[in-house]
């Protein structure tokens, strides 16, 4: 942990350095933030019901998507798809392995990305605030404490299915138009999973888990399922999160030095 801490850190500071740089960033996201919700306000102020979804709960959902996939982009974004992809081709991924720390540890947390997800976060806060306070959901330890957690748990799972997708640079060296596409396939995880039908609902959770990233935190406070069915999701979860371990060290396995 304080590793980590010290790593964030240093990427911040790194960012700060540049102000003018960091504060366009931080204008851009605002921007880009406010545009992206023009959409889901004009179904707030109709107070349209989608498939018996209030504007309320749609806006807790979007307040939870926009934190989970900000934090994620501010963690991961750059290790997972542009660091890691760059290293094996030019063979810096020679240097990662004689360190002294865990190969996918410094892989993952070695960067962040501040600047262009502040807004993404503390704007996602917000709405969680006001769209929890609209829906008069009873503010407890608990409540809060199992939000949090599924929180946790939807950026271990995005984290997870993004990492074994990026293990495939290690055998086919190039995959950045695949995971460009992957990523823009997301757009699907900014309405709640059960805009769709069963079967996309299936798929979306157990083969392509995306529905994993966003939905429990939101589905556990409005009380759409069972627990069962938490549950069962974050079991999956956590199939997913050994998977990608699994994954990483077989690629790494497999990893051939730049100077061999």
């Amino acid at each position: 942990m304080k590793l980590f801490i010290l790593l964030m850190e240093y990427s911040l500071k790194e960012q700060v350095v540049y102000k003018f740089n960091f504060i366009m960033g931080v204008i851009s996201d605002v921007i880009y933030l406010g545009i992206s919700l023009v959409y889901y306000f004009l179904f707030y102020v109709s107070d349209v019901k989608i498939r018996g979804l209030s504007s309320n709960e749609l806006l807790l959902f979007v307040g939870t998507n926009y934190l989970i996939v900000s934090v994620y982009v501010t963690i991961f974004y750059r290790n997972i798809h542009l660091e890691l992809p760059a290293n094996i081709v030019s063979g810096n991924f020679d240097l990662l392995l004689i360190k002294p720390i865990s190969i996918q540890f410094l892989s993952s947390f070695r960067h962040g990305e501040f600047a262009t997800n502040l807004a993404g976060i503390i704007g996602g806060v917000i709405i969680i605030i006001v769209s929890w306070t609209k829906l008069k959901i009873p503010f407890t330890i608990f409540n809060l404490f199992m939000y949090l957690v599924l929180i946790c748990i939807g950026i271990m799972t995005m984290y997870a299915f993004f990492l074994i997708l990026h293990t495939l640079c290690f055998y086919l060296i190039t995959i950045q138009n695949f995971s460009n596409f992957i990523w823009e396939i997301m757009v699907i995880n900014k309405i709640p999973m059960f805009i769709y039908n069963k079967t996309i609902q299936f798929f979306g959770i157990f083969i392509f888990p995306i529905f994993l990233f966003s939905n429990l935190p939101y589905i556990f406070l409005c009380q759409l399922r069972s627990y069962k069915f938490v549950t069962v999701c974050v079991i999956t979860s956590f199939v997913f999160f050994i998977l990608s371990r699994l994954c990483w060290k077989k690629a790494v396995n497999r990893y051939s030095s730049a100077s061999s």
